[in-house]
């Protein structure tokens, strides 16, 4: 039986030994970040081709400058505001108690409203300036350098960001009483309300 010249060339070249596979090294994927547009924004610093996401609460409690009852009242804010007026809350942060009963839109919407009262009050003891430097510094994140181009232009450069950083400090410290206040405050209404 004679075989096609085709099929015959076909063997010949499935019969050769096949060179030796050499190893594919997979080079890493570049890591995503943030655009140039984005890292333009205020709420990041330093340099131009090393800037950096302001964490400011981190930054102040690494340097020693913040303590842990300040830190924590501070992310107690940070909660009532962007619940209180995004409508978000991240409230699978502590473990949920054996007696919790899931919520519905009414209870949803009268959390929100007390959220939303305890800031108002902190507002009000903080007055209108002094609340819109801390929306700055906490919500929108600002960098210190960033707030002291806008607060105290008079400053320039290291000086201002200083002053700024030494401003938020002081507020960071007195945050817990005053929120302390606010709650008493909430309570106090709730109790009257319900004589």
């Amino acid at each position: 039986m004679a075989i096609s010249p085709e099929i015959a060339a076909t063997i010949s070249e499935m019969s050769k030994p096949k060179a030796e596979d050499r190893p594919f090294a997979v080079r890493a994927a570049k890591p995503l970040g943030p655009t140039q547009e984005r890292m333009a924004k205020p709420d990041y610093f330093g340099a131009r081709n090393n800037r950096k996401k302001v964490r400011a609460l981190l930054s102040l409690r690494e340097s020693g400058e913040l303590s842990s009852e300040s830190e924590t009242v501070a992310e107690h804010w940070i909660d009532d505001y962007q619940y209180a007026n995004f409508g978000y809350a991240d409230f699978m942060r502590v473990p949920v108690p054996d007696d919790y009963v899931k919520g519905d839109a009414i209870t949803f919407g009268l959390n929100r409203a007390h959220g939303g009262h305890r800031i108002a009050l902190i507002r009000d003891s903080l007055g209108a300036d002094t609340h819109h430097f801390l929306v700055r510094l906490l919500i929108a994140e600002h960098s210190f350098s960033e707030m002291a181009r806008d607060l105290v232009p008079h400053i320039k450069g290291t000086p201002g960001g200083k002053a700024i950083r030494q401003r938020a400090v002081m507020l960071l410290k007195l945050l817990p009483s005053i929120y302390r206040t606010a709650v008493a405050e909430q309570k106090r209404l709730a109790e009257a309300l319900r004589n």
